[in-house]
C-alpha cells in the first residue's frame, strides 16, 4: 500500500532531497520551513490538504515510514552496486530473482500467520506491513522490466556514428 500523508504526496525529487537532508541530520525545525516554501509543496498542499502546511509531526512520522524505506532502498541499491562491480551481470540477475523469490515466501508466509491475529487493529496494521513490501516487490519487478526493455530498443536501433560522416 502506498503512503498517502502529505509528504508521501509530493514529487519524486522533493522526497529524494528531503531524505538526503534527513539522511545528513538536518533538524525537524529547519527542514518544515524550507519544505512549506516550496512552490511544488503549497501547491500540493492545497490541492489535497487544504492548504494545511506541513508540521514537525509529519516530518516526525516521515521520518519514521517513509524515511526507513527510503534507506533500505538506498542500502539494497548500495550493495547491488557492489555486487554488480564484483561479479558478472548475470550473477546479479540471478542473484536479484532469488532475491524476489525468497521475498515472495517470506510475504506468502506471512499471509498465512496474519489470519491467527485476532486483534482486528493488530491484523489491519500487519497488513498494511505486507500491502507496503508487495509494493515494493511490485516496483522491483517493474523497474527491471523497464531496464530489460530500454535495453533491448537500444540494442534494435543502430546507434549514431559518434563522429560526423564527412561526404565524399
Amino acid at each position: 500500500m502506498a503512503r498517502v500523508g502529505k509528504i508521501a504526496r509530493l514529487p519524486a525529487a522533493v522526497r529524494d532531497e528531503l531524505n538526503r537532508h534527513l539522511e545528513n541530520g538536518a533538524l525537524g525545525k529547519n527542514i518544515v520551513p524550507w519544505l512549506n516554501a516550496l512552490p511544488e509543496v503549497q501547491r500540493i498542499l492545497t490541492e489535497l490538504f487544504g492548504g494545511q502546511p506541513i508540521s514537525e509531526n509529519n516530518l516526525s512520522n516521515w521520518r519514521r515510514g517513509g524515511f526507513q524505506d527510503w534507506l533500505r532502498d538506498q542500502e539494497c541499491h548500495r550493495r547491488l552496486e557492489e555486487l554488480a562491480a564484483s561479479g558478472p551481470p548475470e550473477f546479479v540477475d540471478q542473484l536479484d530473482a532469488q532475491l524476489q523469490k525468497l521475498l515472495i515466501v517470506e510475504l506468502a508466509e506471512q499471509l498465512e500467520r496474519l489470519a491467527a491475529v485476532k486483534d482486528p487493529a493488530e491484523q489491519f496494521k500487519r497488513l498494511i506491513r505486507l500491502s507496503r513490501e508487495l509494493c515494493r516487490l511490485h516496483k522491483s519487478r517493474t523497474h527491471d522490466l523497464e531496464i530489460g526493455l530500454s535495453q533491448a530498443k537500444s540494442s534494435d536501433f543502430p546507434q549514431a556514428p559518434s563522429t560526423p560522416v564527412q561526404p565524399a
